[in-house]
């Protein structure tokens, strides 16, 4: 077999390819002071004091919200939309036998709440939602009160 050659310009050219990636940060970038050395040199006890810390600043929290909720002093609507943000926070679960005896305290003061009620669309409603989950658990004797707030 004999080649055949081609000239120049008509041999089949070879790509060189070669891949590259360039660093690129943005203006804005700082670079961690964290280095892997300065986080492997952090202890375990020095890990294990922060979160002690942070354990005991979380119970601290969750006895004031506790207390929040246990304070007969605060207006029903106030502890209603208290209990309505520790819902939507998705940490209800933690204080689910405190925000019941709560809504039972605002059962018992029923007509102040009645009152409020109709002043506040957005307090009728929470409080709506709230009480009517409420219903599901409540004893039958509070059923009948609850049932006549829920109507008006």
């Amino acid at each position: 077999m004999k080649q055949a050659f081609l000239p120049n310009n008509l041999q089949p050219m070879r790509w060189k390819i070669q891949c590259t990636a360039a660093a690129r940060q943005s203006v804005s970038y700082q670079p961690s002071s964290w280095s892997y050395d300065f986080i492997q040199s952090i202890g375990d006890d020095r890990m294990n004091h922060v979160m002690e810390v942070e354990e005991d600043a979380g119970k601290k929290m969750e006895d004031e919200v506790r207390c929040m909720l246990e304070n007969g002093d605060v207006e029903p609507l106030v502890l209603i939309e208290l209990i309505d943000d520790i819902d939507r926070l998705g940490i209800a679960y933690r204080f689910q036998e405190t925000i019941d005896r709560a809504l039972e305290r605002i059962l018992l003061r029923s007509s102040h709440v009645e009152q409020k009620m109709h002043e506040n669309l957005r307090s009728c409603a929470l409080c709506f939602g709230l009480l009517r989950r409420l219903l599901l658990f409540l004893p039958s004797t509070h059923r009948s009160l609850l049932a006549r707030i829920l109507t008006k």
